[in-house]
């Protein structure tokens, strides 16, 4: 839309292709042609109503066109007994109702009242894939429907997106009984979703808008309280809930229908997106040496030991307040239920790290996986675990985070990330747990390693001073030989 002379041409053709009995092919070309057409004595004494989709696109436009358009509608509005439009409906994210133009003092609309529509219920997915698998003739793993409702959160045009691109990319990867396998969709979406998810014009807008430095505010309050973590959070500042609003209007937040000032992130799709295309390109702290390797692999333990030192300081100390969970049965500072940051914290710094070095300046594939773990605790979040897959074209790791997690958790997850990651196809394994639990900050204590020698593992124990970690790792090296590195101190340099 460069002019506004291509933008009503563009418009007076979208109404002849979806109304092509009422608008003529060159009907409307201007403001003047679309309040011509749609005078009174046209329409035979019949009212007409126009549902405009996808008004955000307004937002990309310079404010000559921004204005002309709502204006155009206002004059219709303001002299409503000479014309057939009885109402107009903008179709849209919340952010619309807060598009404005230095040209337009007031809003066409008299009713700006936002509609929410309702997210498809776990079984409603269920429905729709059922009825994709009937007319296809095929058979979808029930963990990939149940995974699908999981990372959309039931947002209806993901769930949509979702089933659009295994029918155009996993078709052909059905086996001989075409049935989809769960392994199939998981790594198509570690390979290929996120582009997908990116190249949709909606969510390219939103990341568009959050990129902008005048937003700053809002997606510092994203990375304390909101990035990782999908429960609702309560925020009960005036002033980060008109940034909590802001963010709810760009599609990246939701709202708690029962208590407005609870607040979750909108999906685990919106999530990743935004750590991959908004969190790295505002926050750059990385290496910018050389990615270290072992002959043509990756030498996943200097990567690891070189990208946490580049951790921000500030949000990890934020974690104990703001992110946190409560270690129930841990001395942390020799006391139990003390608050300690939660997963989401670490991994969304070590992904942030991550991408910046690996990705944008050595085109690595790096990309996070969510899934499901049965909890051995009552704490809320616990069912929910990241990894982290770093992908080259010779080798795929896995890194699981855990923060601050109990025997019995550490060995649920030694048991479950070894099935995880044959599902990826990995090649390498790690468990990188970060502690505040006071067992770990001196190595006379007895350590918890797991009794597989494929994963490998780092401990990773600071305290709420964070000068340093002290790291502990167990890892098998090149020849099959299992290693040790005690009492490693790595300063933080951010």
């Amino acid at each position: 839309m460069a002019t506004i002379d291509t933008f009503w041409s563009t418009f007076g053709a979208a109404l002849h292709i979806t109304a092509p009995k009422h608008f003529g092919k060159d009907d409307v070309k201007s403001a003047t042609d679309f309040m011509t057409k749609l005078a009174k004595e046209h329409w035979n004494d019949n009212h007409v109503v126009l549902f405009i989709d996808e008004f955000d696109t307004l937002f990309e436009a310079h404010d000559e066109i921004r204005s002309s358009f709502p204006r155009t509608i206002r004059a219709i509005k303001t002299a409503k007994n000479y014309y057939a439009l009885l109402s107009s409906v903008a179709i849209g994210p919340f952010s619309i109702l807060h598009l404005s133009s230095e040209r337009m003092t007031s809003s066409p609309f008299n009713v700006k009242e936002s509609f929410r529509n309702p997210n498809f219920t776990l079984e409603q997915v269920q429905t729709v894939f059922m009825e994709f698998e009937n007319e296809f003739n095929l058979t979808i793993d029930s963990e990939i429907i149940e995974d699908i409702y999981n990372r959309t959160n039931g947002h209806a045009a993901l769930v949509c997106l979702c089933g659009k691109n295994i029918n155009s990319h996993l078709m052909s990867k059905l086996d001989e009984n075409r049935r989809l396998r769960f392994s199939t969709w998981l790594n198509f979406v570690i390979s290929s979703m996120g582009e997908r998810i990116f190249d949709y014009s909606t969510f390219r807008r939103m990341l568009t808008s959050l990129r902008k430095e005048e937003f700053r505010p809002a997606i510092e309050l994203l990375r304390f309280a909101f990035l990782g973590f999908f429960d609702f959070e309560p925020i009960h500042s005036l002033k980060e809930r008109k940034l909590a609003e802001f963010l709810t209007a760009e599609g990246v937040l939701i709202r708690d229908e029962v208590d407005p000032y609870n607040f979750r992130m909108s999906s685990i799709f919106v999530d990743d997106l935004i750590r991959r295309e908004v969190i790295p390109v505002l926050y750059k702290s990385a290496p910018t040496c050389a990615v270290p390797r072992k002959g043509n692999s990756l030498d996943t333990l200097k990567i690891l030991q070189m990208a946490i030192q580049f951790f921000d300081k500030t949000i990890i100390f934020n974690g104990f307040t703001r992110s946190f969970k409560i270690a129930h049965t841990l001395y942390v500072d020799g006391e139990k239920k003390r608050q300690v940051p939660r997963e989401s914290i670490y991994d969304s710094e070590l992904n942030r790290v991550l991408i910046n070095w690996l990705s944008f300046n050595n085109g690595i594939q790096v990309s996070g996986q969510w899934h499901l773990i049965e909890s051995h605790t009552n704490e809320k979040d616990e069912h929910t675990y990241s990894d982290i897959v770093i992908t080259t074209k010779r080798q795929r790791i896995v890194l699981e985070i855990l923060a601050t997690a109990s025997e019995s958790d550490l060995n649920n997850h030694f048991e479950k990330v070894l099935a995880y990651a044959d599902k990826l196809f990995a090649d390498d394994i790690w468990i990188v747990h970060f502690t505040c639990e006071d067992r770990y900050s001196a190595t006379h204590e007895k350590l918890k390693w797991p009794s597989d020698n494929r994963i490998n593992v780092i401990h990773c124990y600071h305290n709420e001073m964070l000068k340093d970690v002290l790291m502990n790792i167990r890892y098998v090296d090149s020849s099959g030989v299992i290693k040790y590195i005690t009492n490693q101190r790595v300063e933080l340099l951010s």
